[in-house]
């Protein structure tokens, strides 16, 4: 069996892309920051709630009066970072 007949030898071998400068990459790292700023502040909301929930986790009953608005503020907080 032939071999080269599978392979294109019409001499087209261009792939189809080029070589770039780095300040193309300048909107995608602005992206990439973003995305961090977002992560830090989402780390920020629950990492406190889950030290809180995890210092007296051997307390069966978790006292929290008054959580909704709270909690609600904190959601909101949640939809706006991760609102992409």
């Amino acid at each position: 069996m032939d071999k080269n007949k599978y392979l294109d030898l019409d001499g087209n071998d261009d792939f189809g892309f080029t070589f770039g400068e780095e300040t193309d990459l300048t909107p995608i790292t602005n992206e990439v920051d973003d995305l961090k700023q977002r992560l830090q502040a989402v780390r920020k909301i629950y990492l406190p709630l889950l030290e809180n929930l995890a210092k007296n986790d051997e307390q069966p009953i978790i006292k929290w009066p008054n959580r909704g608005p709270v909690l609600k503020k904190h959601m909101d907080k949640l939809k706006k970072l991760t609102d992409v």
